[in-house]
């Protein structure tokens, strides 16, 4: 596998990260247990925002 250097430069909320995260999803760059990890820890997020915010509503 030949490797690539990226340089990336932006203020906050630039997608910066998104771009890269990206990147490395579309080329199969990415292992299946890196990729299980990510699914993991983003279902853990997705579920503490979404109780947070149920508890404003509340």
């Amino acid at each position: 596998m030949e490797v690539l250097k990226i340089a990336t430069a932006g203020s906050v909320d630039d997608g910066k990260s998104t771009l890269i995260g990206r990147l490395l999803y579309d080329t199969k760059s990415l292992t299946s247990d890196k990729l299980e990890a990510i699914e993991k820890k983003v279902s853990s997020w997705v579920m503490t925002i979404w109780i947070f915010l149920w508890r404003q509503m509340v």
